[in-house]
């Protein structure tokens, strides 16, 4: 059994607080695993890898702009989270091997996009899902004793411009996109979201639980 928690609008600082104890909680095996689904006020993150270069504006410019930076634990390099995208916590103790929950992640989205007619691919040089060369959603995670935290982002309704102020992931040779782009309207969030569940209970063959706050865990 896999739980579920709306997040709702949330600091990604607040956000990786609750990750942290989500993921203390799962190590002593007090929880099942838990699927956090959350959108960030404007904030770029940095992987553990030294990626400053990829900043194409100077950090007080961006802070001026309103963006946080922050510096976080997760594997990749810079990327940014705003309004409108949808992000995903996975704090799950991991059965198999880790490229194999990877896939897993892609291939829930893939079946996210496919309900849109959208041909989400692979890259095998850039980790991630691609449509036509830009990106559209981004993965990156963090292991620590066999538990997982940090997860994906889909870009759906998010406004693309802080994108084109770094190279996102270190990429300098390609675009992003939005299904709000792709499709030429709004999108609903929540329906997304809907989607996002059906196709993790699909591809991850478990059974969801949805909960209506995070303290009905922690």
């Amino acid at each position: 059994m896999i739980r579920h928690i709306d997040l709702g609008v949330l600091p990604y600082q607040a956000a990786l607080q609750l990750q942290k104890q989500f993921s203390v909680k799962r190590r002593k095996k007090e929880i099942s695993d838990h699927l956090l689904l959350v959108e960030h006020p404007s904030v770029y993150t940095f992987g553990k890898r030294d990626a400053t270069e990829d900043l194409l504006m100077t950090e007080d410019w961006l802070k001026e702009q309103g963006m946080d930076i922050i510096k976080t634990d997760r594997g990749g390099r810079v990327t940014y989270h705003g309004p409108g995208q949808l992000v995903g916590y996975l704090i799950f103790a991991v059965k198999g091997s880790i490229p194999h929950l990877v896939f897993l992640i892609e291939e829930t989205l893939i079946h996210v996009l496919n309900h849109f007619k959208i041909p989400g691919e692979r890259d095998k040089d850039y980790p991630g899902i691609w449509v036509n060369n830009e990106k559209i959603a981004a993965l990156g995670l963090h292991i620590d004793r066999g538990v997982t935290t940090h997860g994906f982002s889909l870009n759906i309704n998010c406004n693309l411009a802080p994108f084109s102020y770094i190279h996102p992931c270190g990429i300098k040779n390609r675009g992003v996109t939005s299904l709000r782009k792709i499709l030429g309207k709004e999108q609903d969030m929540k329906e997304i979201k809907k989607l996002v569940i059906q196709e993790f209970k699909t591809v991850f063959k478990n059974e969801f639980q949805s909960l209506t706050d995070s303290s009905d865990s922690l």
